[in-house]
């Protein structure tokens, strides 16, 4: 049998019904920046930038090393880790839109001793609650809708790291094979060095040469020996991170195979300025964050409004189990809670989450244009590093003449020895920047798959939402 309960609420007052009648939710603030964006890029090129632009290179090698580095990497296991917490904020920040349920029973036995008899009873209890504050101003929705942009946020923070990741490693790979093809050419430079001061030697126990040349030409000898300690500590160092980045010892073997810097791809297609910011991830995160901060001026505004809350109730009590279910009580109870004086907290709160939108606002606004930027820098570095390496070509092929001829000279006796070394060090100067530059270049345009997002599109990252209150 259901009893009725003694107080149902059927109303909660003319003025908090008018007050219901009235209201509507909150809408959160305009949040739309102005960029200041042009048409197009300085420089655009014609091939399609996939996802994984190491491929261009079409080193084996390295795209091994990149599999490698995105399963074990332990800062990419952090981001994930990072994700699965923002997933696990969103699923509780949306539990606050469904009702809370809980249950209770209880059962005692009491045993009295008046001194003559003995007496027992027993009491059995069981209820059911139910209580949902009723979202009326939007309060709950837009805490969850933080949430969820929050958890989108880490998912595109995710995808930069990742980004980042793969241009750090690409980076550090051709470092690497720059370092082994200085050591190939410094040997090839000390077996040069070391052929001219056999012809000095000769000449000086001939008679044509002083001993300070045969001495000189040693000490370039020992400079190039000691370039070759440099280079191969520099190539263990690089060794090191390589390993590190691939999540294992530093010490620990690293397959590779020394080989030639790699012929620079085609210019990729830049796209147009607008599109970069829904193509890269970390400009995606931050305008996340900041819908994010959006959906919090709503909380805190919201936060000054009164909240109604229904609690209902199921009950049942016994002297014997059997008898437990026979009789209910059942009650709905409604509530309002309003702030009446606080100090002006609420309302500098409110203040703070609306400056601080501004605030990201602003922020993102500069983050877009440093991300244009870095487009545009590495555009006009690669254009000029290849100019750099044209004349650094033509440097080093008439520095080799040069040096063929002033040999030639020295050793008829027609010039001395100062030409000879200044055109050894010249020679030797040149043809390690050229590798440098070279290895410059390739980080240039490493740089361009980086800011150009290496392709990331949208649809590369599921962004459905996780539902409220459920598992993802």
């Amino acid at each position: 049998m259901l009893q009725q309960p003694r107080t149902l609420l059927p109303t909660l007052g003319s003025a908090a019904l008018c007050l219901l009648l009235t209201a509507c939710a909150l809408t959160p603030p305009d949040t739309a920046p102005d960029l200041p964006l042009t048409k197009q890029f300085t420089a655009q090129g014609t091939t399609k930038l996939d996802n994984d632009w190491w491929l261009d290179f079409k080193d084996p090698q390295l795209q091994a090393l990149m599999q490698r580095t995105f399963t074990r990497n332990y800062s990419l296991q952090a981001a994930r880790e990072r994700l699965n917490q923002a997933e696990a904020q969103a699923r509780k920040a949306g539990a606050s839109l469904f009702p809370e349920i809980s249950a209770s029973g209880s059962g005692k036995r009491i045993r009295a001793d008046n001194g003559t008899t003995l007496g027992n009873s027993t009491d059995y209890t069981l209820g059911l609650e139910a209580a949902y504050e009723l979202d009326f101003w939007g309060r709950n929705q837009a805490s969850r809708e933080g949430a969820r942009y929050n958890w989108l946020a880490s998912r595109e923070s995710l995808d930069a790291a990742t980004m980042t990741l793969a241009a750090t490693l690409a980076n550090t790979w051709y470092a690497l094979q720059e370092q082994t093809s200085q050591l190939t050419l410094l040997a090839e430079q000390r077996e040069n060095l070391t052929n001219t001061l056999k012809l000095i030697d000769f000449r000086y126990k001939s008679g044509r040469a002083p001993a300070t040349d045969v001495m000189q030409q040693q000490l370039q000898l020992e400079a190039i020996e000691a370039d070759i300690i440099q280079a191969r500590a520099q190539q263990q160092v690089l060794i090191h991170q390589l390993n590190i980045l691939a999540g294992q010892a530093p010490s620990a073997p690293l397959d590779w195979n020394p080989a030639a810097l790699p012929t620079l791809p085609e210019l990729p297609d830049t796209g147009l300025p607008a599109t970069l910011t829904e193509r890269r991830p970390d400009l995606r995160q931050a305008w996340f964050e900041v819908e994010s901060l959006r959906q919090g001026v709503v909380v805190a505004r919201a936060d000054r409004l009164p909240r109604l809350t229904l609690t209902a109730s199921l009950s049942t009590a016994s002297d014997h189990w059997h008898n437990l279910f026979d009789t209910w009580a059942a009650s709905l109870l409604g509530g309002i809670t309003a702030p009446l004086f606080d100090g002006g907290q609420r309302k500098a709160e409110a203040d703070r989450a609306l400056y601080a939108l501004q605030e990201s606002v602003q922020n993102y606004t500069q983050t877009v244009l440093e991300a244009l930027g870095e487009v545009e820098d590495a555009l006009v570095r690669e254009d000029h590093q290849q100019a750099y390496l044209t004349q650094l070509t033509q440097q080093v092929t008439l520095a080799t003449q040069i040096l063929d001829q002033t040999q030639l000279r020295y050793a008829k006796g027609a010039t001395d020895y100062l030409n000879v070394l200044q055109a050894q060090k010249s020679l030797q100067d040149l043809q390690r920047q050229h590798l440098s530059a070279q290895r410059q270049l390739i980080e240039y345009r490493i740089a361009l798959y980086r800011a150009l997002a290496g392709g990331w599109h949208p649809d590369n990252t599921d962004h459905h939402e996780p539902p409220a209150g459920q598992e993802v």
